[in-house]
């Protein structure tokens, strides 16, 4: 039998949430409020944030630059980076990361795309 207290501190210092939701509808322009199989309103995205700040392990979490991301992660670290996307237009894409990855400065983070 598994020791539950055991996998729940393993959780904690070696895993990683890699959460990347349906963008909110306020950064999209064509495909605005249709874009996605299941989509997600604002109040689904502070549902999903109120889930997140939750968990006890770390977390990161992907969108594009907005104000309710803004809002609701304004205690956690921001990284951006310009992506191509896959009609190779040019776009700002924001890692939030949770206070757990934030003091570890987990290496996946140093990344430079041009190497």
């Amino acid at each position: 039998m598994y020791d539950r207290e055991w996998l729940r501190r393993l959780k904690r210092l070696f895993l990683v949430d890699n959460l990347d939701p349906p963008y909110p509808a306020s950064t999209r322009e064509r495909w605005a409020y249709d874009g996605y199989q299941h989509e997600m309103s604002d109040a689904d995205h502070r549902d999903l944030a109120a889930a997140i700040h939750a968990l006890e392990g770390m977390a990161i979490i992907s969108t594009r630059p907005n104000d309710l991301y803004e809002e609701m992660y304004a205690d956690w670290e921001r990284v951006t980076q310009e992506v191509r996307t896959i009609v190779c237009t040019l776009n700002t894409e924001v890692l939030y990361l949770s206070p757990a990855v934030a003091e570890r400065r987990m290496p996946l983070l140093s990344w430079d795309p041009e190497e």
